[in-house]
């Protein structure tokens, strides 16, 4: 019974930390800002570049690159995008697995990548 309950307790703490972890404000700043994502999406590759300041280009594997602008809002700890001059900012929530980014758009699609050149979280 023991044993049960102790492989039990090594397989919850396993899955414990295995899971994606949110970032708050400051964290997805020090880990995009002139970093690039690189990833599939879609069934293809993307990359993703931001650049430090507040530019941003998306070559996405189904369309052509996208070029816009980026912000962190440090109330919702969210990234926010926006593709042309004038448009909705969208929000994204950033989640970070060991080297593995994941980038949930809201209304849209989920990215899941590496960030190249990052510095980490320091």
């Amino acid at each position: 019974m023991r044993a049960i309950l102790s492989a039990g307790l090594m397989l919850t703490a396993t899955a414990a930390l295995a899971e994606d972890r949110r970032l708050d404000a400051g964290e997805i700043e020090r880990l995009l800002k002139r970093n690039t994502v690189f990833g599939e999406s879609g069934g293809g590759r993307f990359r993703h570049y931001f650049a430090e300041n507040g530019k941003t280009s998306l070559n996405p594997p189904d369309s052509p690159e996208k070029v816009g602008d980026w912000r962190i809002d440090p109330d919702a700890d969210t990234l926010e995008l926006r593709w042309r001059r004038g448009g909705d900012w969208i929000p994204v929530t950033v989640y970070l697995d060991g080297k593995t980014v994941r980038m949930d758009y809201r209304n849209g699609p989920t990215r899941t990548g590496t960030v190249m050149n990052a510095r980490g979280l320091e």
